[in-house]
C-alpha cells in the first residue's frame, strides 16, 4: 500500500520530503492517542486530520511516534545521485529502497547490423 506518494517536483528531494511527510502523517493517524479519540459520527476526513494535526497530539508524542515507524520501502524511477534522499526518507521509517540507479549509455557509435 501507498502510504506517501511524492510526484511532480522538479527536485529529487523535495518530492522526498513530500512523500515522508505523507508517509509520517498516516502513521500518525496510529497513534494510540489518535486511535482511542471518539470523533463525532460528522466529522470529515478533513476535519479529523486537522484535529490529528494541530490538537491531539503534543510536538514530542508525535516525535516519539514516529521513531517507530520502520520497515517501509523506497521506490524511485528517477536516478538518486546523493545520499540526501536515503537520508531523509530513513527518518519516515524507509529500510528499503528500490532504485533504477539512471539511465544506461553506451558510448561509440552504433555498428549494429
Amino acid at each position: 500500500m501507498f502510504i506517501g506518494l511524492g510526484a511532480g517536483q522538479l527536485s529529487r528531494i523535495h518530492c522526498t520530503r513530500l512523500a515522508g511527510e505523507k508517509a509520517d502523517n498516516w502513521w500518525l493517524r496510529y497513534h494510540p492517542k489518535v486511535i482511542a479519540f471518539d470523533f463525532k459520527k460528522s466529522a470529515k476526513r478533513a476535519e479529523k486530520s486537522n484535529a490529528i494535526d494541530l490538537y491531539l497530539l503534543t510536538p514530542k508524542e508525535r516525535k516519539l511516534h514516529l521513531a517507530t515507524l520502520s520497515g517501509v520501502a523506497l521506490s524511485s524511477d528517477a536516478f538518486l545521485p546523493f545520499p540526501d534522499n536515503i537520508h531523509r526518507a530513513h527518518q519516515s521509517g524507509v529500510d528499503y529502497v528500490a532504485d533504477p540507479s539512471g539511465s544506461v549509455t553506451r558510448s561509440g557509435s552504433d555498428t549494429s547490423s
